[in-house]
């Protein structure tokens, strides 16, 4: 079990990397679920932004839920999960975003274990990298 005030705690610093890097241009933040969305309310909260959830299915059957992108028109959005492993996912809800009129600002993670430090020209920040060497 995961206690809330250390996914808060946790919070804090990637509240503190998107005033860094994106100050006060950013309206929402988007939880990939399930493990991103903790994080993402947290963030919202805190600084007083509004919250969008993706979902994540399965690549084969076509990638995300079209449904969950409701709010995220003309707004400049940050996108946060727990884990970067291949891209995959964070490349495609970025993609899906824009395509629903989005402007993705930033994508953030707690661990990134790759070398990548952007998704398709938009900057990619982790607390903490786990890539092999």
């Amino acid at each position: 079990a995961v206690k809330g005030e250390r996914i808060e705690a946790v919070s804090y610093i990637f509240c503190d990397i998107i005033e860094e890097m994106v100050g006060d241009e950013v309206d929402t933040i988007v939880g990939v679920s399930i493990n991103g969305i903790a994080f993402a309310q947290a963030i919202s909260s805190t600084m007083d932004l509004e919250m969008s959830v993706v979902r994540s299915i399965n690549e084969d059957v076509g990638g995300h839920l079209s449904q969950v992108y409701a709010g995220v028109e003309g707004k400049r959005v940050i996108i946060v999960d727990d884990v970067y492993s291949s891209g995959r996912t964070m490349s495609k809800t970025a993609s899906d975003l824009s395509a629903a009129g989005a402007e993705v600002k930033m994508c953030m993670v707690l661990v990134n274990k790759s070398w990548d430090d952007d998704i398709d020209g938009v900057p990619l920040r982790a607390l903490i990298r786990a890539a092999t060497v």
